[in-house]
């Protein structure tokens, strides 16, 4: 795993390709950050859909769960990718039906 973990950093769509090393660890360092997803979320009021990938290896599922129990409306949605991961590499028809569901949920919120 840690071959597919480091493929995935240096790909063309690997995180230090488009941040500094200060907004990367504002991002991610546990002890620098200055993100709190769920705190941030508690205060949004427009509709807010969650999406989170079953098979990530990176983002664990309880992370996105909490984003989405931290939104206190009713206008919310968490949909579950069964069996993408982080990146969606060589999983082009999830990712388009990742695509659908969001499109399909916008219409339906009339977004």
């Amino acid at each position: 795993q840690s071959s597919e973990l480091a493929a995935e950093n240096h790909s063309p769509a690997g995180l230090a390709r488009f941040t500094t090393l200060r907004s990367w660890l504002s991002q991610w360092s546990y002890d620098l950050s200055n993100a709190d997803g769920p705190k941030s979320l508690a205060t949004v009021t427009v509709p807010t859909m969650v999406v989170a990938n079953e098979s990530d290896h990176l983002v664990p599922m309880s992370h996105p769960q909490a984003m989405f129990d931290a939104i206190s409306h009713n206008r919310k949605r968490l949909h579950i990718v069964k069996g993408a991961t982080h990146y969606y590499f060589g999983q082009n028809e999830l990712m388009a039906s990742a695509v659908k569901e969001v499109m399909v949920w916008l219409v339906t919120q009339d977004l």
